[in-house]
């Protein structure tokens, strides 16, 4: 249990506004993340793995520090999606859970969907309808797999409520939580942080991959590698809590390959119609 910072009452972790005076502003995986224990053992990776980087590699550490620092968070999703979004100020881009709660989709009982409910469940409990899922990127371009759009949010309206866990939520529990049915079992500490400390995860997982003729443009792709499908990207894996509408986008960025055919005109007219819509509301709109 925390402590409410107006009224001192006790409040869960997991709380985004106290229950006893109503005071928002809580937003429970940044609170997670900055958690005095979970800070010292990220310090500890990252100073572990600093020492570890041969002495001419050392430069490139001062490069992949800068290069995390500028990281943006990126949601790639399909059009239909970001049609939705560019309509109107009151269309919230929804969680799989909200959509699967509400019926507007159904929950299918696979071998990744069981998984990563566990995991949500896991990481984020008890608030994790309200936690949206993105990568960090260098360049403002996602991970493919999940659509042909890549979004990047404005910093200034997520950094608040933003946190990163050094990989995908389900890979990194398979990895290294055990068993998760058993209640005494554990998150591992020292694997996510708050925004502003976002580059002492990448440091902590990329820096043993530093070489004295590694580049920069090396080092920004390592940071974020499409696999062959989505069970196999390598990514710092970004964690929003609350909503987020077209105004909390900064950029737009079409990264599919363009189809061909007699419904090619009518695709054009439809992708410019989404282009204005999105221009119109102050988004970089890049590749159209």
């Amino acid at each position: 249990m925390d402590a409410c910072g107006f009224c001192g009452q006790p409040i869960a972790r997991s709380a985004s506004r106290c229950q006893h005076c109503a005071r928002p502003g809580r937003f429970p995986n940044v609170l997670e993340a900055s958690d005095p224990d979970e800070c010292d053992a990220l310090a500890k990776r990252y100073e572990s793995a600093v020492a570890k980087v041969p002495t001419e590699a050392k430069g490139r550490l001062g490069e992949l520090n800068d290069l995390m620092n500028k990281t943006r968070v990126v949601i790639s999703r399909p059009q239909s999606i970001l049609e939705q979004l560019s309509n109107a100020d009151n269309v919230v881009y929804a969680t799989y859970h909200q959509l699967a709660e509400s019926g507007v989709v159904l929950a299918v009982d696979d071998d990744w969907d069981r998984p990563r409910q566990i995991a949500d469940i896991t990481l984020f409990t008890n608030y994790h309808r309200e936690v949206r899922f993105g990568a960090l990127s260098t360049d403002g371009t996602g991970l493919p797999h999940y659509g042909d759009f890549s979004m990047e949010l404005r910093e200034d309206f997520i950094a608040h409520r933003t946190s990163v866990l050094e990989e995908n939520a389900v890979k990194f529990l398979d990895k290294r939580a055990g068993n998760l049915l058993d209640p005494k079992t554990r998150v591992p500490r020292g694997f996510r942080a708050p925004w502003a400390t976002r580059s002492q995860v990448g440091i902590a997982k990329l820096a043993d991959q530093l070489k004295a003729d590694t580049s920069t443009d090396d080092i920004a792709k390592l940071i974020l590698i499409p696999g062959p499908d989505s069970a196999r990207d390598e990514f710092i894996e970004a964690h929003v809590f609350g909503p987020i509408t077209r105004r909390t986008i900064g950029r737009v960025a079409f990264t599919g390959i363009r189809s061909k055919g007699r419904s090619t005109r009518e695709k054009y007219v439809i992708l410019k119609g989404l282009q204005k819509r999105l221009e119109n509301v102050g988004i970089d709109v890049q590749g159209f």
